[in-house]
């Protein structure tokens, strides 16, 4: 294998890498905003001080 293949192959992985990281961090970022949103809808539902029995 020439030596710009091997070069052309590690470029092409460590982008791939790249990618992947960056789709996760999009997810859980994703995932933190639907949290908050969550728990945002469920301090609206219950009486301040109060949990319903649902929430445990």
């Amino acid at each position: 294998m020439l030596k710009e293949d091997k070069e052309i192959i590690m470029i092409t992985l460590i982008n791939n890498l790249r990618n992947k990281t960056k789709i996760m961090l999009a997810a859980q970022k994703a995932l933190i905003a639907a949290d908050a949103n969550y728990h945002a809808w469920v301090s609206e539902l219950k009486p301040e001080g109060r949990k319903h029995s649902w929430m445990n």
